[in-house]
């Protein structure tokens, strides 16, 4: 019987599992990495992160690498109608690190990825030497013309002949300046919401457990 009821446990485990994987992206956390089709790629770098109005240079730039520290830079897609970047970008024309921290609000699972109607954080100089006087850089999201500020699709988004690969993109408002995030996203961690029926599944296995081991089965 106790035998009978951990197959049991572990077989809803597996499905609801399945079921997880089986779209191609779901809310987790992803790790972040340059998109190698970003505009000013061949003057400033690959980058995930442009902001125009800051300087250096004025108007062109700087662009942030998402893959220079040795942690990674991540999005967690959380349960909650929430998304989190954080982590430690490099200034792509100075070689300084700043701290990324950008919570999208507004959230919804859209064909498999998401969509989210705003954004805001802060961007914050943390390497040595003296403090830039615009650090923190304050970032809010700006909507396009479909009322998204940020996207995550699997849809290979600029990359020829890849229409899978989870692409992240986003708009910034810096003062009529022109600013985006360009990401490519690898999942590394699922936040499984089981179905109804594994639900129960896993409860009726559970109370047999329990019930098991009270009896002394």
């Amino acid at each position: 019987m106790m035998r009978t009821l951990q197959v049991a446990l572990a077989t809803a485990l597996v499905v609801c599992a399945q079921a997880a994987l089986a779209g191609t992206i779901s809310q987790g956390v992803f790790e972040l990495f340059n998109h190698p089709d970003g505009a000013l790629t061949g003057s400033h770098g690959p980058y995930g992160l442009r902001l125009d109005g800051h300087e250096p240079p004025a108007g062109n730039g700087p662009t942030f690498s998402v893959e220079a520290d040795a942690d990674p830079v991540t999005l967690t897609w959380n349960l909650d109608g929430t998304a989190v970047i954080e982590g430690r970008l490099l200034n792509n024309t100075t070689n300084e690190f700043w701290e990324v921290v950008y919570t999208l609000t507004g959230v919804v699972d859209n064909g498999g990825g998401f969509s989210a109607t705003a954004g805001s954080g802060t961007l914050t100089y943390d390497d040595v030497g003296v403090v830039p006087s615009s650090s923190p850089i304050s970032l809010t999201g700006k909507q396009n013309n479909s009322g998204q500020a940020f996207n995550l699709f699997p849809d290979g988004h600029r990359l020829a002949g890849d229409n899978m690969t989870p692409v992240g993109r986003g708009w910034l408002d810096d003062d009529g300046n022109y600013n985006d995030w360009l990401v490519i996203a690898v999942q590394t961690e699922i936040f499984i919401v089981p179905e109804p029926a594994s639900v129960a599944l896993m409860v009726f296995a559970l109370t047999g457990i329990l019930l098991g081991r009270k009896r002394g089965i």
